[in-house]
């Protein structure tokens, strides 16, 4: 069985029926995950963390059981193949590109005076797109603030990147792989970190586009990058956190 967040269910059954139960349009670019629920134990649980339709669309999330881990692992692993479905563009492939987020983190938007008496640091999850592409989500994870906006444009400016292995991202749970068919260097990869209010709505509160020839070919590197308000990206306050990523872009030497 599967239930969601504001307390609906939907029961859940093998072959034709998982087609019949969930739109496959939303499992693309969404998430799962297994997960612990002590209140079922005996059960093999997971969740899946859907791609929002829209700017203000609720944090749907959902939880599924199963009664072997054999058959929890079938499902994540038809999940997954869901998620990543692209269409077929009939042209040849260039390469292919893996982003994870490692961790964000945001400014506390409570004036100074009120930042004590927060009772819980907020939710937030990623997007990932590449080039305007299916938009893929990140689990939601409960991070803590950051006191400052880190690091700053000058140290993207020095560098920014360091080598480094792609692993899964410890905060936010996956790694991402997008299909390359045109190698324009210009194009963009879109981190985007939405905040999750107490009604489940999600609004952008920040996001840093990351050109494709910032990705070194065959070698896997770790960014340190500031995000920047998606409502003044240019303007004085504009640096509201800072993003952790990873990424490796593979492709053949020519």
């Amino acid at each position: 069985r599967a239930a969601s967040r504001d307390g609906s269910s939907a029961a859940l059954t093998a072959g034709d029926g998982a087609a019949k139960t969930m739109n496959c349009r939303l499992l693309n670019g969404s998430f799962a995950e297994p997960i612990d629920l002590p209140a079922h134990s005996g059960l093999f649980c997971w969740r899946v963390y859907i791609a929002p339709a829209s700017e203000n669309a609720r944090d749907e999330q959902l939880d599924f059981a199963s009664y072997t881990e054999a058959e929890r692992g079938m499902w994540l692993e038809a999940l997954g193949a869901a998620s990543a479905h692209y269409q077929d563009l009939g042209m040849p492939l260039c390469g292919t590109l893996q982003i994870g987020i490692l961790h964000a983190s945001l400014v506390s938007e409570a004036p100074p005076a009120m930042r004590r008496q927060a009772s819980q640091a907020p939710e937030l999850y990623g997007l990932v797109r590449f080039d305007k592409t299916t938009a893929f989500r990140t689990a939601t994870r409960r991070l803590q603030a950051s006191p400052s906006p880190q690091p700053s444009a000058a140290d993207i400016a020095a560098g920014g990147a360091r080598a480094a292995a792609l692993s899964t991202p410890p905060d936010f749970g996956r790694v991402v792989e997008f299909p390359i068919f045109d190698d324009d260097p210009d194009a963009l990869v879109s981190l985007e970190v939405r905040v999750v209010d107490r009604g489940r709505r999600c609004r952008r509160r920040c996001r840093i586009d990351v050109p494709l020839f910032r990705f070194r070919r065959n070698c896997s590197q770790e960014f340190r990058l500031p995000l920047r308000d998606v409502v003044r990206p240019k303007g004085e306050g504009g640096e509201v956190g800072a993003i952790i990523v990873q990424g490796h872009f593979q492709q053949p030497w020519s």
